[in-house]
């Protein structure tokens, strides 16, 4: 009577070669798809929060006969709270918020996920040609001003918020007009992309230079420009 096989225990060192090449080849199959499809996400989120607060800034603008709320960069001038304050109660948020809820509306309502190295002020900007003071500021088309939304010659061209670097709330566009300082815009948080939400409400994911070139004379930021 013969013996019975021995039982193998354990894999060889050729399965083992084979099984890591396998995990190698699955992990650089799905940690791009995973981390596409985290990028997508993430885009989608912004957009939605673009929306929500130009939404915000245009009924404030309507409560207020037609005249757009302000940035810092002229709100304490004018004894006004800028324009992220001015509209929590468009968000469904206390219109006179303590430090502590601000600092979790900011979360909520004003950070985008992709701006991951930012723990606290504003991921997005307002446009500040509309707060420009011909007494104060220089610009392109000065005197004119386009506080109201109905001075916006074409809303649907002219960009209203953009997603910002630092922590400013605003973006000083009519500098780049003179060939100062860079742009004040997170021009590649998605993928060499920015979201610029515009006058009407809407929002686009676009290139920098598809929003300001002045070689090829687009700029979507001076209201008297925008086509």
């Amino acid at each position: 009577m013969s013996e019975p096989f021995p039982t193998r225990v354990g894999f060889t060192l050729v399965e083992l070669l084979v099984c890591v090449a396998v995990i190698g080849v699955l992990a650089a199959i799905l940690v791009p798809a995973l981390a596409r499809s985290m990028d997508a996400a993430q885009l989608t989120r912004c957009r939605s929060a673009m929306r929500g607060l130009s939404q915000g800034v245009l009924l404030w603008a309507s409560d207020h006969e037609g005249e757009l709320p302000r940035s810092s960069h002229s709100a304490f001038g004018y004894q006004q709270r800028g324009w992220a304050k001015s509209i929590l109660p468009y968000l469904g948020e206390p219109d006179n918020p303590d430090s502590a809820m601000w600092l979790a509306a900011q979360k909520r309502y004003f950070r985008c996920p992709a701006d991951i190295s930012r723990k606290s002020g504003l991921s997005y900007g307002l446009n500040a040609f509309f707060e420009l003071d011909p007494g104060f500021d220089d610009y392109q088309g000065s005197p004119q001003q386009w506080r109201r939304l109905a001075s916006i010659p074409k809303p649907t061209r002219t960009i209203l918020l953009a997603e910002v670097p630092a922590a400013a709330d605003h973006v000083m566009a009519h500098f780049w007009e003179e060939g100062g300082v860079g742009y004040d815009v997170d021009i590649d948080r998605h993928d060499g992309k920015s979201q610029f939400a515009f006058a009407d409400g809407h929002v686009e994911l676009l290139p920098i230079d598809m929003t300001f070139d002045p070689a090829k004379g687009i700029n979507h930021w001076n209201p008297s420009l925008a086509r």
